[in-house]
């Protein structure tokens, strides 16, 4: 499931107001954060549920980076990202779910709101 497809979800349920709480308060935001990665990540997981746990991190990671890159207009090149997306939560896959996904998700938000 696309990051996209996730936030049209929250519009439904409270998470989305709990993502308009996160506007006011850092804490709340990295948790909506947190709750969408792990959303995504159950998503793919019955996607596809022969996945390793590090290709769905490198999935939930890819989808999220390539969400910020549209809003942010930046553009990277997707071979990189590949690899980045790999590189980024391959110390999140030795743990077991759900600890390797919300951890992934505390990495995101300790990246977005330092």
């Amino acid at each position: 499931m696309s990051f996209f497809r996730t936030i049209q979800r929250l519009f439904s349920d409270k998470l989305f107001f709990r993502t308009i709480q996160g506007l006011f308060n850092d804490k709340v935001l990295g948790e909506a954060i947190v709750d969408i990665q792990v959303r995504a990540y159950q998503s793919l997981k019955r996607a596809d549920p022969h996945l390793e746990e590090h290709e769905l991190l490198a999935m939930v990671w890819l989808d999220h980076r390539k969400a910020y890159e549209r809003l942010s207009h930046a553009k990277t090149d997707d071979n990189a990202l590949n690899l980045l997306s790999f590189t980024e939560t391959q110390q999140f896959s030795v743990l077991d779910y759900p600890s390797s996904i919300r951890a992934l998700g505390l990495y995101m938000v300790s990246k977005e709101l330092p």
